[in-house]
């Protein structure tokens, strides 16, 4: 359902009052009662919407539309779980001079009643005054059983109503602004100097992802080339120390030892570690460089053995 309608207007801010009456040891089986009865409550259904002309906060008559639920709707989802826990709600409207007091009363069975009162001043629009109303009687009843039955109005939304469904003026809480549509276009543009975003080329990041994919791809291959003939070098020089020398600078291993078979799988840097600290405590700092030379190894750095394989450690064991 669709209606429309316009702002009521009210002599003065309504007056809201609350009491509460019974003993602390009724109040607290109240309080328990209420608390149970709210964990049972049926989610509400906001099955009415308004149209409503106001004017905002710039002097503009706007329509601002939104969704509530009605009196019966919230009595619907309520009364029963408040039946259950004992709970009762009435309201009351009393004519007064001048306007009519509305009262919303919670009450549970061991005697303990809440209060929630409100007078509304008169308007000769007897219309507006009935929207008045119906509308006040919504709101204390949601604020006195603490449920959401209404959308939130902007700040710019204005006031206004229909037969029950904006709220009049009144000092009821709200949501931060926010910016209507119709506030989006009318907003300031940015500064003119500031140079417009150029759009995004697809292609061109696709081809700067490309060439770093590229180059990394090759470096890696060039670092790991480099490694494998380092290893591959030190190897040949093991099974032959002779080999690549000029013939009068070539050796030969004076133990006439050789190493034999060499998987090439090389040793571990704690394997490395534990024979040069040995050789040490055995020999001192002389002793490694004399082994590496018996086994034709003296390419081999004395200090770290790096690049040995598991034969060459092994041979290098036997002798430290």
């Amino acid at each position: 359902m669709s209606e429309e309608a316009t702002s009521p207007v009210i002599d003065r801010e309504p007056i809201v009052t609350i009491k509460e009456v019974g003993s602390t040891q009724e109040r607290k089986a109240f309080l328990a009662a209420f608390a149970k009865a709210q964990g049972a409550f049926q989610p509400i259904v906001k099955n009415r919407s308004v149209t409503m002309r106001a004017k905002n906060k710039f002097d503009a008559v706007i329509e601002i539309k939104f969704r509530y639920a009605d009196l019966q709707e919230i009595q619907n989802k309520t009364r029963p779980a408040l039946a259950a826990n004992g709970l009762s709600t009435s309201g009351p409207i009393l004519p007064q001079e001048g306007g009519t007091w509305l009262s919303y009363v919670l009450a549970h069975a061991e005697g303990y009643e809440r209060h929630s009162e409100m007078f509304i001043p008169y308007n000769p629009d007897e219309k507006k005054y009935a929207i008045t109303v119906s509308y006040y009687r919504r709101y204390m009843a949601s604020a006195m059983l603490d449920i959401a039955a209404d959308d939130d109005l902007d700040e710019d939304a204005g006031d206004g109503g229909d037969d029950g469904a904006a709220p009049p003026t009144a000092p009821a809480p709200r949501t931060p602004a926010r910016r209507t549509p119709a506030a989006k276009q009318s907003a300031a543009p940015g500064p003119a100097d500031e140079p417009p975003i150029p759009p995004v080329d697809e292609s061109e990041l696709a081809s700067r992802a490309a060439a770093r994919t590229t180059g990394a791809a090759e470096a890696r291959e060039r670092v790991t080339g480099s490694v494998e003939a380092e290893v591959q070098r030190q190897m040949n020089g093991a099974e032959n120390p002779s080999a690549g020398k000029p013939e009068e600078e070539k050796e030969t291993v004076s133990s006439g030892e050789t190493l034999g078979s060499d998987d090439g799988e090389l040793a571990e840097p704690g394997e490395r570690a534990f024979l040069v600290k040995r050789a040490k405590s055995r020999g001192g700092e002389e002793l490694m460089p004399k082994v590496l030379a018996e086994l034709g190894l003296q390419r081999i750095n004395a200090l770290t053995l790096e690049g040995i394989t598991k034969t060459m450690w092994q041979r290098i064991k036997d002798k430290v």
